[in-house]
């Protein structure tokens, strides 16, 4: 059996040297091969397209490689989704009439995250104010903001004289990276046994709901864990909790139901699709309970940092962070590091020095909770 031999890039002067070396050895009239030459000119040319090609075809298999398995299981990565909540739209006084709040309303924050109102809303006669459900006008982790945050009406309403959120926005969550989509695959290869508890976390992660008209993803299961109470004697045997999470601490009471019926296994019509549970075994669904902890650091800059970059780049620093702590169960601790968080915020580019004021330690949550990140101070 021949022994394969390794693909590796030809690069310019061994394509050059390659097609001199042949030219030589298949005849005898050409004689000249040296730098200059037009023989040589033509092979080096021939030898800059061969070394571009070579390292074009190696970039694609790269990046095709892994992919390829994705595709053969057609196992896309996760798409962002986009924050909603609520605002109210007041006046100082009692309204003398009526006045429409038409649907696509732009309000936004003093940073200019942008907002559109879903519906027309009217605040009537003898009301000071009204509530409106609100979306982000762009997809992902920035829609999320505090309450309070929304101020800003960004066109003269009829009749409206302010406008603010009165909860957080949530829902937002940024487009899955590729080393969450790799750990999600591993995840649903180990699944493909569906009753471990590899499978069933595995089946949770596949719950997504998702809008009749336009099909795009509104919400779905970006992190899961199963725990089992009776391990340590706080709860029956064969009953088991799964936490879910949407990526943004709070699982909506529609996504629990989603994931909950693949696990158990549903039919429509005639055609049943098996579920994860083993026999006999009850799976809860839950949606995980989130634990905030502001942050507030103290930073001096080094010389010539712009503090404007620099403070977006702690901010960055510290919202991947916390990105990274998933849901604590006894056999995974998810705390948060105190002094790595610390150590987070002093490596950032253009810090000199960083005080970690608050939190003051370690946070520590408890089975089925997960560290989500607060309003940030920096200074």
């Amino acid at each position: 059996m021949a022994i394969p031999v390794p693909f590796k890039i030809k690069h310019f002067d061994q394509a050059v040297a390659s097609m001199l070396n042949w030219m030589v050895s298949v005849q005898k009239e050409v004689t000249d091969a040296n730098i200059g030459s037009v023989n040589r000119t033509l092979f080096e040319a021939w030898g800059m397209e061969l070394e571009e090609f070579y390292f074009r075809m190696v970039d694609a298999l790269e990046q095709a490689i892994p992919d390829s398995a994705y595709e053969s299981f057609d196992f896309g990565r996760q798409p962002s989704t986009t924050a909603a909540g609520v605002v109210t739209f007041s006046r100082s006084t009692t309204a003398d009439q009526d006045y429409l709040i038409p649907a696509g309303t732009i309000v936004s924050t003093n940073e200019l995250v942008t907002f559109q109102t879903v519906a027309d809303v009217t605040l009537l006669t003898g009301q000071m104010g009204i509530i409106a459900s609100i979306i982000a006008t762009q997809p992902g982790t920035g829609g999320n903001v505090n309450a309070g945050s929304i101020t800003v009406l960004n066109s003269a309403l009829p009749g409206i004289e302010a406008v603010t959120n009165s909860a957080a926005t949530t829902g937002g969550v940024d487009e899955e990276s590729r080393e969450a989509r790799a750990e999600r695959f591993r995840a649903f290869i180990e699944g493909l046994a569906r009753t471990t508890i590899g499978g069933v976390e595995a089946g949770a992660l596949t719950a997504q709901l998702v809008d009749g008209q336009s099909e795009a993803i509104l919400e779905s299961v970006r992190q899961a864990k199963l725990v089992e109470p009776y391990l340590t004697g706080d709860g029956p045997r064969c009953v088991v909790e799964v936490y879910i999470d949407n990526g943004s601490g709070v699982a909506s009471v529609e996504l629990i139901a989603e994931t909950q019926k693949i696990i158990d296994g549903f039919t429509v019509g005639e055609v049943k699709t098996v579920g994860y549970r083993a026999a006999g075994v009850t799976v809860n669904v839950v949606s995980v309970t989130s634990v905030i902890v502001p942050v507030t650091t103290t930073v001096t800059l080094t010389p010539g940092a712009d503090q404007a970059t620099t403070f977006q780049a702690v901010q960055d620093s510290i919202s991947q962070y916390f990105t990274g702590l998933g849901i604590q169960t006894p056999d995974d601790p998810q705390p948060l590091d105190w002094e790595r968080l610390s150590a987070t915020i002093l490596t950032t580019v253009g810090v000199s020095t960083a005080v970690l004021e608050s939190p003051t330690g370690d946070v520590t949550p408890q089975t089925g909770e997960r560290i989500i990140l607060g309003t940030v101070t920096i200074s």
